[in-house]
């Protein structure tokens, strides 16, 4: 769990000091703690199909590690947009190799959502929307077959393949929903504590008016 909290607050410091909101920025730095190792994974249960194409999923870690180096140093925007640009890259072009069996396509899917997390609607909807054409571009390639994209349906590897995929998508999703989760247990306890003090606030002007009030009442009997 140590480890686990160093990563996640990795250039957090420097994004307050910005006055950013640092619970994207963590979200950020546990996807690419995950995806360093994933991908080496991947590179593994891939060489059988694509051979030293398979490579190229070390192209993400690379790109996570420096994503990540790139946060401690304050530069999280430049990370995010670096760290996207090469995974819908790396997916699309993976996707044409493997088909829809390799599931990237449902990859893209999960990726362009916690997308809507990483990156702020308010201030880099460009970013948001660029994913777009690579989400419809492995959607296509994934389940239409677009590029003639080929069939392992028949590899004997196949099964290894999908549940290798399929876990990588778990933990990405599994991160996003407790990230949810935790995002509003906090802002409940934001609105609590917020009432709290609204309620501490009116029981002190409450007693403040009936003090003034009995001082005037005083002053009206002398």
């Amino acid at each position: 769990m140590g480890l686990w909290r160093y990563i996640s607050n990795i250039g957090v410091s420097k994004e307050v000091q910005e006055s950013n909101d640092p619970k994207r920025l963590i979200f950020f730095n546990q996807v690419l703690f995950i995806g360093l190792f994933a991908t080496f994974f991947q590179v593994v249960t891939m060489w059988q199909f694509i051979g030293v194409k398979a490579l190229i999923f070390l192209l993400i870690s690379l790109v996570s590690f420096v994503s990540l180096l790139l946060n401690s140093k304050g530069y999280s925007s430049l990370s995010k947009k670096l760290f996207m640009l090469v995974v819908y890259a790396t997916g699309s072009y993976t996707t044409t190799l493997i088909g829809g069996a390799g599931l990237y396509h449902l990859g893209a899917f999960v990726i362009f959502v916690s997308s809507l997390i990483i990156f702020d609607i308010r201030k880099e909807f460009l970013e948001i929307i660029l994913g777009v054409p690579f989400l419809i571009l492995s959607i296509g390639i994934g389940e239409f077959g677009w590029f003639d994209a080929p069939d392992f349906s028949s590899h004997e590897a196949y099964a290894q393949m999908r549940i290798s995929s399929i876990a990588n998508l778990l933990v990405i999703i599994s991160i996003l929903t407790i990230f949810i989760v935790r995002l509003n247990h906090k802002n409940e306890e934001k609105l609590n504590n917020r009432q709290d003090e609204l309620e501490d606030l009116v029981k002190a002007r409450t007693e403040e008016l009936t003090n003034q009030k009995s001082i005037l009442e005083e002053q009206n009997k002398e």
